[in-house]
């Protein structure tokens, strides 16, 4: 394992709390320095695209929450048309029976 590994295997053990306190307090000499800057950047792009993922998977469950409302919409929508017919029907067969009996 060479130097530079070992070093980001300290950085992860430490954790950033305490890396940003080694940085804060120069404890690295530049180049060091800059590899814990370096690690610092890439936990938070990796938590951005965790966060970015994370989003990405609810925006898909509302689309398809969205999608599955959209379809039992359309569903209510053919069967209240269709209960519009139908009572439209007993209505003129209602009327008819009734005068026919008058």
């Amino acid at each position: 394992m060479s130097d530079y590994d070992k070093f980001i295997e300290t950085l992860g053990q430490l954790g950033e709390e305490k890396v940003r306190q080694n940085l804060s307090q120069n404890i690295w000499a530049n180049q060091r320095k800059a590899c814990a800057e370096k690690w610092l950047q890439s936990c938070e792009i990796s938590r951005e695209n965790d966060r970015a993922e994370r989003a990405l998977a609810l925006a898909e469950r509302a689309n398809d929450i969205a999608n599955s409302a959209s379809a039992e919409a359309r569903s209510a929508k053919k069967w209240s048309t269709i209960s519009i017919i139908v009572a439209a029907i007993i209505g003129v067969v209602s009327t008819i029976v009734t005068k026919s009996c008058s």
